[in-house]
């Protein structure tokens, strides 16, 4: 740590650090591929025990009474519990809590609790290809329209809709959607067609059924 914050060295070679890791935890030992994620957590969790102020810790039972307090007090109670058990500088700096809501699929109760995390695993991004996609406006009281949009694998419908409505500046188109078809992703290889109604024609109107399907030739 010292060589790294010196700012002597262009690069640092942490081969005595891990090799001491290794010592401990033999999994982190040789050159073969190995998670830096764990490697992280590993290294934080060892600080934070030996760092520990707490040396002796507490039993500790949950109070089931604790759930009925209001949310905010219900998640400073659950943190100076956990402090209790865990006080170190690892805590101070790193650690945090989750809230987390449990609904009960049979009574529908709901339950809250405040769970602690000494780090947030984020899944990367996925690497993703931009590509054009030809979407069809009709119009009840004018030309339709055709242009394209620059959508992606993970684009769904209702984002399409959402960037046809800023390009045209309408008000909400309305036709008949399936019933998951807000999420359903686009697929580059068809046309999508959306109709625009006025609201004076949405109570005597209905374009679509649920399941109907709208497939052009595709457009280069």
């Amino acid at each position: 740590m010292k060589g790294m914050w010196s700012g002597e060295y262009a690069s640092i070679n942490p081969r005595k650090f891990k090799g001491i890791i290794g010592q401990f935890a033999p999994r982190f030992n040789g050159y073969s591929q190995q998670d830096a994620h764990e490697l992280m957590a590993y290294v934080l969790d060892g600080l934070h025990e030996d760092l520990n102020r707490i040396k002796k810790k507490p039993y500790i039972e949950d109070n089931d009474e604790d759930a009925k307090l209001p949310e905010a007090e219900y998640a400073a109670k659950s943190w100076q519990v956990y402090k209790m058990r865990n006080d170190s500088i690892i805590v101070d700096t790193l650690h945090g809590q989750l809230r987390s809501t449990l609904i009960c699929p049979v009574c529908q109760k709901i339950s809250i609790k405040f769970d602690p995390f000494g780090y947030l695993s984020l899944p990367l991004p996925p690497k993703e290809q931009i590509v054009k996609q030809t979407v069809i406006v009709m119009f009840l009281n004018r030309k339709w329209a055709k242009f394209s949009l620059g959508i992606t694998d993970t684009t769904t419908v209702e984002e399409a809709e959402s960037l046809m409505l800023e390009k045209l500046q309408l008000e909400e188109p309305h036709h008949v959607k399936n019933e998951n078809e807000n999420s359903e992703r686009l697929n580059n290889r068809l046309q999508f067609v959306f109709f625009h109604v006025p609201s004076a024609y949405h109570d005597d109107i209905a374009i679509l059924q649920p399941g109907d399907r709208i497939q052009n030739s595709r457009q280069r």
